[in-house]
């Protein structure tokens, strides 16, 4: 057997969202004083906003990577700075269209902090106390210039010569700026005293920071600072900018006499090939324009690899620069890698290297292969309907349409297929390169380990006694049908009782050709009924039952609701209500139910009657034990031909809970 494809699903016992919630920031980069409005909306899955809903804020704030685009190959980062962060709580209700605002201000004390990453978690509450909660952010830049130190993977420099060092000045957009920076060189030394520890002696390094010099600099685009060490050690450059503690540093060490000499690239030293390439993406049939950057001269070997070898050519190499024109075709769709193999001339020995790699992903795309897919269904209908649902793909392709609850989907965040962007999504390099110098690119191979046995140990009568079929989750998948000539495929779905939003979510495929479609169906009864209950009850339990009548018509209406209940549960006191309900609106009605000492499973339903109709909401609920498995012994003594009763101790358990 060929293992070709395997995907991870999750089984876990929950209750689908009955709300969306959206949060927007007016805005989404900040300084120092500058505030933000963070602006909340909720609504339900069936239409009507979800009103007077405690939320909940949270604020916090921590450091973000900086690191423009354009000068990937320079270190932003920040050492010597303060990360202490507070955390802030704002609470509130939703609006009569179940919007709120909150504001946020950063703090003036935010100062040469480099880049900062606010974000606000914000949870609203629905109609039974279930949390949803969503997550937006806003950059703050503490400063107006970030300074970056390249990063060429130069540690050692020969003493006695000069080491040079290039600076950026950029904006937080990436873009130059022209700014004076104050520079150091710091020489970290390290004195051995002799301490007392306790009644012993011994013998301590204790490092110490040594100002070799200090300059002002005018920093702007790749600004050489050159600096001579003239003694062995362990240095530092740090870039400030004026005032400020915080700095950009770039560690170094100075010994020996070996040294190279720089020409028109900085290249690092352990035998790589950078590989520039002029655009991101291509179609195919384009041209990729390569350039390659070099640690030395000499011949280069340039393929083209996916899972073979598809072309190969070889290039002389002058004054470490090469450039390639590489034609792209249908085979190098989703991705083709560039590799090439640089080796030193015999002659040269200047530098201890004698080959280097390089490797460069170029994707292709081709987008004739990508179906479009159509969706045409109502988009808002009645529970208990039947629905037709046409989807328009490719001519001939083969459909597959699914219908699930958006609340379900939401819980997981729950991507719409799209097998267009899977199999043509980027591949791994699968050719393997063999050369006489192991030792530059050594493998490490990563071990799986296997777990031990006994991982039971009786875990089926660890959960929950009584599962009910609380939710009745709205899914419902097709099967693969073939559109006809046109590109049309009909559906025929049956909506059972249920309120909400359906994601209708269609994919096609026709041999190398893939597509994918969604659209959404709100599905609601002039009044619809929502039940508040907690997700299991224990033998005893006295709980109130808020019910939510929502009424989705543009009338007001008086909605009578009554309950009813089997199994293991009593009504306390009212068993119904009359709730006047305006237009597009919200009622509530309050009942109280007690669990009976059994365990089992109970049924709790309330029945609506307004605006001339009559509507229901059914919820099966567990009564199950209080506690988890329990496990009672006896014992005694036996004689031989004799029989003896053995008490266990059981008379305090719940008769239908023990076995």
């Amino acid at each position: 057997d060929v293992l070709l494809a395997s995907k991870n699903f999750s089984i876990e016992e929950f209750v689908p969202d009955r709300i969306r919630v959206n949060a927007k920031l007016s805005s989404t980069a900040l300084k120092p004083g500058q505030s933000s409005q963070l602006s909340i909306n909720a609504m339900n899955f069936f239409g009507p906003p979800a009103s007077n809903r405690n939320y909940e804020t949270e604020i916090q704030v921590k450091q973000k990577s900086f690191s423009p685009e354009k000068f990937s190959n320079y270190n932003f980062s920040l050492a010597n700075q303060n990360t202490f962060f507070d955390k802030q709580v704002k609470e509130g209700k939703t609006d009569a269209e179940g919007n709120a605002v909150e504001t946020y201000e950063v703090p003036e004390t935010y100062q040469h902090m480099g880049a900062l990453q606010t974000n606000f978690y914000t949870t609203v509450f629905d109609e039974t106390g279930r949390p949803v909660s969503r997550m937006v952010s806003a950059d703050v830049y503490t400063q107006d210039v970030f300074y970056g130190i390249k990063y060429d993977w130069m540690y050692y420099f020969p003493l006695n010569q000069t080491a040079k060092f290039e600076f950026v000045s950029v904006n937080k957009d990436g873009a130059v700026v022209n700014s004076t920076a104050k520079v150091q060189v710091i020489k970290h030394e390290y004195r051995t005293v002799l301490s007392k520890s306790g009644s012993y002696f011994r013998y301590e390094s204790q490092k110490q920071d040594k100002m070799m010099t200090e300059v002002q600099l005018n920093v702007g685009n790749n600004t050489v600072f050159n600096y001579v060490p003239r003694s062995p050690g362990d240095y530092e450059v740090r870039v400030y900018i004026p005032g400020a503690n915080s700095y950009v540093s770039r560690s170094f060490y100075s010994y020996g006499t070996w040294g190279s000499d720089n020409n028109s690239f900085e290249v690092n030293n352990e035998g790589n090939v950078d590989i520039t390439l002029d655009k991101k993406t291509y179609e195919a049939g384009e041209t990729v324009k390569a350039l390659f950057k070099t640690p030395f001269s000499g011949r280069m070997l340039v393929t083209m690899e996916t899972d073979h070898l598809i072309s190969h050519q070889y290039v002389t190499v002058d004054d470490r620069t090469a450039s390639l024109d590489l034609k792209l075709t249908g085979e190098h769709v989703p991705n083709v890698y560039i590799t090439a193999t640089l080796i030193k001339p015999h002659e040269m020995s200047d530098i201890p290297l004698t080959v280097a790699h390089g490797f460069q992903n170029v994707s292709v795309e081709e987008k004739s292969r990508e179906i479009p897919v159509t969706i045409d269904a109502q988009k808002s209908v009645r529970s208990k309907t039947h629905q037709k649902i046409k989807v328009k793909a490719a001519p001939g392709s083969y459909v597959t349409l699914s219908a699930v609850d958006n609340g379900v989907l939401q819980v997981s965040d729950f991507k719409t297929p799209d097998p267009y962007n899977y199999f043509y999504q980027q591949k791994a390099l699968q050719v393997s390169a063999y050369d006489l110098y192991p030792l530059l690119f050594a493998e490490v191979r990563a071990r799986a380990s296997s777990t031990g046995g006994d991982g039971e140990l009786s875990m089926d009568r660890r959960v929950n006694p009584m599962p009910a079929k609380r939710i009745k989750v709205v899914s419902y998948w097709s099967g693969i049908r073939k559109a006809d000539g046109s590109g049309n495929a009909e559906f025929e779905i049956d909506i059972p009782q249920f309120s909400g939003e359906i994601r209708l979510m269609a994919v096609s495929y026709k041999g190398q050709r893939f597509g994918s479609g969604e659209n959404t169906m709100t599905v609601a009864d002039p009044i619809v009924v929502s039940t508040a209950l907690p997700r299991f009850l224990s033998p005893g339990d006295t709980v109130n039952v808020p019910v939510t009548l929502s009424n989705t018509t543009d009338k007001s209406t008086s909605v009578s609701a009554s309950i009813k209940v089997e199994g293991g549960i009593k009504v306390v006191g009212n068993a119904t209500e009359s709730i006047p309900v305006s237009a597009k609106s919200e009622g509530r009605a309050s009942f109280r139910i007690v669990a009976d000492p059994v365990i089992g499973i109970g049924k709790v339903k309330i029945l609506g009657s307004g605006a001339g109709e009559k509507f229901e909401d059914e919820t099966e609920i567990s009564i199950r034990p209080a506690s988890t498995l329990q496990k009672r012994t006896g014992s005694g003594v036996i004689a031989g031909g004799s029989s003896q009763t053995v008490n266990v101790g059981m008379s305090d358990f719940i008769p239908s809970s023990s076995k």
